[in-house]
């Protein structure tokens, strides 16, 4: 009873609209014509739901997903998110990502760790938060799976993937991440806010393997065209 009269009162005074088109709605971010414009992609099935050149160079992740295309009005929900301090988008999104798991079966029980993917700690500092890490820990929460912020590291500073073309990105994300404590052969859960080219998430699963970790899959909350 009070819950609900605490919400009544809250949408009286203090209304919510989409951060889209600016109707109002009771919960969320999005209204449901909204909500209704992300585009969900279709899960691959092993490295079937790779680009094509992640599949030729044999990536050390098992599997990607990627839950949407990155496009509006997901694009400047993210912008706001990771540049605008809206940092209370990630519950949001968090359950975004689960919902869309759940949809398609992944079978989340097999994993131990869901790891995000770090920021240069000069970065972190300036934006004042991991937006990775927040979605970590919110998808920790919905499944149960312990997040680990605490194991993958990145060791030097590097230009932002979105500022270089795309054919240098390896070579800008080579080297720079690094394992801090050794796993012991857990299956991992690799969580990033956009995949474009598989570069960063190529680099922190060589890593991991390296550290002999189980399998690896990656998890993307959207995939740029």
């Amino acid at each position: 009873m009070f819950v609900s009269l605490y919400k009544k009162l809250r949408d009286l005074f203090f209304p919510r609209f989409c951060f889209n088109c600016e109707t109002h709605i009771y919960d969320g971010l999005l209204c449901e014509d909204c909500l209704k414009r992300l585009k969900v992609l279709a899960p691959g099935k092993g490295r079937a739901g790779l680009c094509k050149k992640c599949r030729q160079k044999k990536p050390d992740y098992d599997s990607l997903i990627s839950c949407f295309l990155y496009r509006e009005p997901l694009k400047q929900l993210l912008f706001l998110y990771k540049y605008g301090h809206y940092d209370f988008f990630s519950s949001f999104f968090s359950s975004l990502i689960a919902d869309h798991l759940k949809r398609i079966g992944f079978p989340h029980h097999d994993y131990d760790l869901i790891i995000p993917v770090p920021l240069y700690r000069t970065k972190r500092r300036q934006r004042q938060y991991n937006q990775t890490e927040l979605l970590a820990r919110g998808l920790s929460g919905i499944l149960g799976i312990p997040c680990a912020a605490d194991i993958l590291y990145c060791r030097r500073p590097h230009r932002s993937q979105t500022a270089i073309d795309k054919t240098r990105r390896k070579d800008n994300v080579k080297d720079v991440f690094a394992v801090k404590r050794p796993l012991r052969r857990e299956n991992i859960i690799i969580l990033d806010d956009v995949v474009t080219t598989c570069a960063t998430i190529a680099e922190c699963s060589k890593v991991l393997k390296e550290d002999n970790c189980g399998k690896i899959a990656v998890i993307t909350l959207a995939r740029a065209q």
